[in-house]
């Protein structure tokens, strides 16, 4: 399934794909304050109605970054009330980490404010401290929790040292969006699996999917980029589903966990 949803992303964004990267020109005072509105206000000019939309939309988005610091902090609460992990899956963890580093890559590529991408950095490390706390209970080996702290550095020293080429910009949304897409189906089929969702955080999973919903609506003011608007859009759909699924098998025991995963 997620095969065919990658394609469907790749499909969609085909004749964006192919064409030239171009950077979006993404300037703002106080991290919210569009330059020309800036520039226009002690010009004596005052300000638009659609650069007080703006205003409010980039309000709304650093606001986002600020509590994303916080998303993730109920399912670690969860993890360690419970003391355990299971039901959570580890390659969703790994799809969701991805996720957000080829995310940060195309929006920083492209030349998107902080603001756009910011609380995919924040959502990195709370991701590797529960992949710590599924090592810490016993949902995962030593070995696989090295292998993710690998991919984390690596992955992040590139983008640090900006070793990733300008034209594989337009491709890193895409891949992101698989990513994410892939992760929530992944750990959709481990609810399934194990019969339950009694260890996964609805109150997260609720902040998830809300959260993108809040994203699209300002991404559709504060953005033309229609790629990112349709990316988002289907990784939020993705959420809502992992959500509702979750609602349903929270109160069921957890089945017998597979040592597979």
């Amino acid at each position: 399934m997620s095969l065919k949803l990658a394609l469907a992303v790749c499909l969609i964004s085909l004749s964006r794909c192919s064409s030239k990267p171009e950077k979006v020109q993404d300037s703002k005072v106080f991290m919210v304050i569009p330059l020309s509105c800036y520039n226009n206000f002690f010009s004596g000019k005052g300000i638009s109605s659609a650069c007080l939309v703006q205003i409010f939309s980039n309000l709304i988005s650093l606001a986002m970054v600020t509590f994303s610091f916080y998303s993730r902090v109920p399912q670690i609460i969860k993890i360690q009330k419970n003391k355990s992990a299971a039901g959570i899956s580890m390659p969703s963890l790994v799809s969701d980490t991805l996720s957000y580093y080829l995310a940060i890559t195309y929006y920083h590529k492209m030349g998107h404010h902080f603001i756009y991408w910011g609380e995919n950095l924040l959502l990195i490390f709370q991701v590797a401290y529960i992949a710590y706390l599924m090592f810490q209970f016993g949902e995962i080996s030593k070995n696989s929790l090295i292998r993710y702290l690998a991919m984390v550095i690596v992955i992040g020293g590139l983008i640090i040292l900006n070793f990733i080429p300008m034209v594989v910009a337009q491709a890193c949304l895409v891949l992101a969006s698989t990513a994410y897409i892939s992760a929530k189906i992944t750990q959709s089929a481990k609810i399934i699996s194990v019969n339950s969702s009694r260890n996964l955080s609805l109150i997260t999973l609720l902040f998830s999917a809300a959260g993108g919903v809040i994203r699209v609506l300002t991404l559709l003011i504060g953005t033309s980029d229609l790629f990112v608007q349709i990316s988002i859009s289907l990784c939020t759909l993705s959420s809502c589903i992992l959500f509702v699924l979750a609602f349903f098998y929270r109160n069921n025991p957890i089945r017998e966990k597979s040592k597979t995963d």
